[in-house]
């Protein structure tokens, strides 16, 4: 197989987008299993969700690699994410794919779904910020974030803005970190919000097809036609000149 620098830029053009997402997802899952409380069924889950992403990147790498025209500086430049890719322990280092991601998630080929793009975004504030503040809470006395359970709930009604008050932080640290999750996590919920609403008002005008368009267009060229095809033809009930009564 012919191997083209347009090919390859095709591909990674169309492929950045989710890659970016599931690595994101990948490093988030890594992070819960190392530091959150879990059973061990959930532990089990995320495990073997973890197995599909990272089976995703192996077919992805294998691709980039087969399209790649110079392999070598291929492998140069990301190396990060070929050790995270082919070496599942190291796959934290999949954290300078997010940083490209989000670094590029502005771009045109992500336009049309910035509305996913944020609500995972906002789905990750959740689970960082609930993994945080469970590490921060738990051994606190008084304590009600202890685990996971309690962590996701919280960041759920915090970056909702319901707060139940059922579990609440109660170390400075805790508080602070709740403050970031939920200015952090509104933001992201406005975006979706309005991202939303302008989708509703732009459907709702009226718009104008090509067939239209077009119509009107041969409408307007008739009508040339015809006043031309007068001015130049005039019919006998044409104006005629006053005659001069004077003379």
């Amino acid at each position: 197989m012919e191997r083209t620098q347009e090919q390859f830029d095709r591909y990674v053009a169309r492929d950045s987008g989710p890659i970016g997402l599931i690595s994101l997802v990948t490093v988030t899952l890594l992070l819960v299993t190392w530091f959150g409380e879990l059973s061990p069924e959930w532990r089990f889950r995320l495990t073997i969700l973890s197995g599909i992403l990272w089976v995703v990147l192996l077919i992805d790498l294998v691709i980039l690699l087969r399209l790649a025209p110079n392999r070598a500086a291929f492998v140069g430049r990301n190396l990060g994410y070929v050790l995270g890719v082919l070496f599942p322990p190291l796959r934290i280092l999949l954290i300078g794919r997010v940083v490209r991601f989000i670094r590029t998630s502005r771009q045109e080929h992500l336009a049309n779904r910035i509305t996913l793009v944020v609500a995972i975004l906002a789905a990750e504030v959740i689970v960082l910020g609930s993994l945080i503040e469970v590490l921060v809470e738990r051994d606190a006395p008084g304590a009600t974030i202890l685990n996971m359970g309690d962590g996701i709930w919280w960041g759920i009604v915090t970056v909702a803005t319901v707060g139940y008050g059922d579990v609440v932080p109660v170390t400075a640290a805790g508080q602070f970190v709740g403050a970031m999750v939920m200015l952090v996590g509104i933001s992201l919920l406005s975006v979706i919000t309005a991202n939303v609403a302008s989708r509703f008002v732009k459907y709702s005008r009226p718009t104008t097809s090509a067939a239209d368009a077009q119509s009107l267009a041969d409408i307007k060229a008739s009508l040339a036609r015809l006043e031309s095809s007068a001015a130049l033809h005039p019919g006998p009930d044409a104006a005629q000149p006053t005659p001069d009564l004077t003379k």
